[in-house]
């Protein structure tokens, strides 16, 4: 599965929900700029929710905020 951000310095957040709606958050680095591949097939084998964001950071690694 591959996600687009729009920008080099993102990263993708995943937030997981487990069958008792239990968070749980898997933060993946891109591997080339602008896109970022996921592989989710476990997770969603387990029938987990998820949802996915971009966070920003700069090039000493602090997230940017708006």
């Amino acid at each position: 599965m591959v996600y687009n951000c729009n920008d080099e310095l993102s990263k993708i957040k995943i937030e997981l929900q487990d069958e008792n709606y239990e968070i749980i958050e898997k933060e993946v680095e891109y591997n080339e700029p602008n896109i970022i591949t996921v592989d989710l097939e476990g997770l969603l084998k387990n029938k987990y929710n998820y949802s996915y964001s971009c966070k920003y950071y700069d090039v000493n690694g602090n997230e940017l905020t708006w």
